[in-house]
C-alpha cells in the first residue's frame, strides 16, 4: 500500500502502533536465534524508514516548507525543530539531494539492501567519477551490499584516483586541510586529546600504539584495552622526548618539572603536596610512579643550586630556569597568566645596563616588547613589579635593592603582554 492510499495521519498512526507492538516485546524472553532475527528485521526496517525520511526531507526542503520566517535555511529548520547538530543536518540534506540525483542508490536504501552510510559513500563516489552507465552503478550497489562502509569508501577512493585524478587530488587537499589536534585540561587536571589525523599518520599511529600495547601486556593484566592504549601512548611520548634528536626547551631536554619539598619526596605526612610546573597537584603515588617512569626533573624547594652567576654569563642556566618556574609559576607580569612553558628568564636590570645573571635579578615572563627607545626600562619596570610580588607571595620578605632602584628609575612605565618572541635578557 502506498503512502497516498490512506490519509497521512492514518498511515503514521499505524506506523506508531506497529512500533509500540515491537517495543512491547521482551528480547530476554526469546531464544538467541529469535533475537538475531529481530535485530535483522529491525535493521531492515530502520534502513527503509531512513530512505523514506530522506526522500520526504528532500521534498520538504525543495518546496520551501521550512521558510516560515523564523529560519534562514532548511538546515536551520532541521537543527531547531528536530534537535540535530549542524553537521548532522548538513549531511542529511546533502545525502537527501544526492539520492534524488542517483535513483538506483535511493532504491537500494528504500528496499533496505544498503545502509544509510553506504548510500552516502556511493553518492559521494558517483559524483566524482566520470559518467557511469546503469550496469556500473548496479555493480557498485551490489558491492555496497557486501562491504562495510569503510572498505567500500577505500575501494571507491582507489577507483576515483584512477578514473578522476583531479577529483582525487582535490579530495586529498581537503583531507590535508582538515588535520588538527587539540589538547585540553579538565577540572580534575586530566588531559583530553581531540585529533583529526591524516590517513597515513593515523595508520602509523595505530600500528605503533598496538605494537607498544601488545609488548607491555602480561598474563595477569587487568587493565582495560583503553587503559593499555593510554599507557602505551605515554611510553611512546616518553621515548620520543628522550631521543637524541628530541626538541629542547631553554637548552634542556623536555622534562616534567616537579616542584617538591624534601618532606614531600620522602612521603612525610602533612608535607605540602608536590606540583608540576603547570600547577597540577601530585599525590605521593603519582610522585613515586613518575620518579621511575618519566623524564623527570625535580626542583627541591629547600635545596641549594648555583643560582647566582653574576656577570660571568648572560643566559640563565637550567637550574635558574627551574628555580624561576618554582618561584613565579608562569609569567610574573600582572594580568598575563601565561604558563611557565611559554616564558623565558628576563633580567630585571638589563644585562647591557650592568645587571647580573643572578636569581634576584631574574624574572620569568613572556616577551613584552615596547618601542626600542624605552623597551629595556619598560621590561625592567614591569618585571621589577612582578618580581616584588613573587617575593611577597613566596614569603621571602626581602626586596633586592636592584628592584627598588629600577622601579623608581622607570616609574609610570606600563606594559601589556604580547605573543611576539624576543631574546631573553
Amino acid at each position: 500500500m502506498s503512502m497516498t492510499a490512506l490519509p497521512t495521519s492514518t498511515v503514521f498512526e499505524q506506523l506508531q502502533a506497529g512500533i509500540d507492538a515491537v517495543a512491547a516485546l521482551d528480547p530476554d524472553a526469546v531464544s538467541w536465534a529469535e533475537q538475531e532475527n529481530a535485530v535483522r528485521a529491525l535493521e531492515l526496517a530502520a534502513r527503509r524508514l531512513d530512505g523514506v525520511r530522506l526522500r520526504t526531507l528532500e521534498a520538504f526542503a525543495r518546496s520551501g516548507g521550512w521558510d516560515d520566517g523564523a529560519h534562514l535555511s532548511a538546515a536551520g529548520w532541521v537543527r531547531d525543530e528536530l534537535g540535530a547538530t549542524r553537521g548532522d543536518a548538513g549531511r542529511d540534506l546533502a545525502l537527501a539531494r544526492a539520492l534524488r540525483e542517483w535513483p538506483a542508490v535511493a532504491a537500494a536504501l528504500a528496499s533496505g539492501r544498503v545502509s544509510t552510510r553506504a548510500a552516502g559513500v556511493l553518492c559521494s563516489a558517483l559524483t566524482r567519477l566520470p559518467e557511469q552507465d546503469e550496469d556500473s552503478i548496479a555493480m557498485l550497489v551490489a558491492a555496497a551490499q557486501v562491504c562495510d562502509p569503510l572498505t567500500l569508501a577505500r575501494e571507491l577512493a582507489a577507483r576515483v584516483a584512477a578514473a578522476a585524478p583531479d577529483h582525487a587530488r582535490d579530495t586529498a587537499e581537503q583531507v590535508h586541510h582538515r588535520r588538527a589536534l587539540h589538547h585540553a585540561t579538565t577540572l580534575d587536571d586530566m588531559g583530553r586529546l581531540d585529533a583529526w589525523l591524516e590517513p597515513e599518520l593515523a595508520e602509523l599511529f595505530a600500528d605503533a600504539l598496538d605494537a607498544e600495547a601488545v609488548r607491555d601486556r602480561a598474563a595477569d593484566d587487568d587493565r582495560t584495552p583503553a587503559q593499555r592504549r593510554h599507557d602505551a601512548f605515554g611510553r611512546l611520548v616518553r621515548r620520543a622526548v628522550g631521543a637524541p634528536d628530541a626538541p629542547r626547551r631553554h637548552g634542556a631536554p623536555v622534562q616534567l618539572l616537579v616542584l617538591a619539598s624534601v618532606d614531600a619526596v620522602q612521603g612525610v605526612p602533612g608535607a605540602a603536596a608536590a606540583r608540576t610546573a603547570g600547577g597540577r597537584v601530585l599525590s605521593q603515588g603519582a610522585l613515586d610512579r613518575l620518579s621511575c617512569a618519566s623524564p623527570l626533573a625535580r626542583c627541591l624547594l629547600a635545596g641549594s643550586l648555583p643560582l647566582d652567576l653574576g656577570r660571568r654569563v648572560r643566559t640563565a642556566t637550567e637550574a635558574q630556569y627551574r628555580a624561576l618556574v618554582a618561584r613565579d609559576r608562569g609569567c610574573a607580569v600582572r594580568g598575563c597568566g601565561r604558563p611557565a612553558s611559554w616564558c623565558t628568564p628576563h633580567h630585571v636590570i638589563p644585562w647591557q645596563h650592568g645587571g647580573p645573571t643572578d636569581l634576584t635579578n631574574l624574572v620569568h615572563s613572556k616577551a613584552h616588547p615596547r618601542a626600542a627607545a624605552s623597551q629595556d626600562l619598560s621590561v625592567a619596570s614591569a618585571t621589577a613589579r612582578a618580581a616584588r610580588r613573587s617575593a611577597r607571595q613566596a614569603g621571602t620578605g626581602a626586596e633586592p635593592a636592584a628592584w627598588r632602584a629600577v622601579g623608581l628609575r622607570a616609574a609610570g612605565a606600563h606594559l601589556t603582554c604580547s605573543s611576539n618572541k624576543t631574546r631573553s635578557g
